[in-house]
């Protein structure tokens, strides 16, 4: 996740230089995939201590 940040850093300073629809689409959808890995990561951790919870 901390690869996935500076990523993110990356796009928004490229963004602030280049204000191009092509950019904006491009943050956007970095914005996007960086919250559903975030989302995903926490559905994980939570599946997998309900699945060892109830194992043990």
């Amino acid at each position: 996740m901390v690869f996935m940040h500076s990523i993110f850093i990356l796009f928004r300073s490229l963004t602030g230089v280049l204000s191009q629809p092509f950019c904006r689409l491009l943050y956007v959808s970095c914005n996007l995939l960086s919250s559903v890995a975030s989302l995903t990561e926490v559905t994980l951790t939570v599946f997998s201590k309900i699945v060892c919870s109830r194992e043990s």
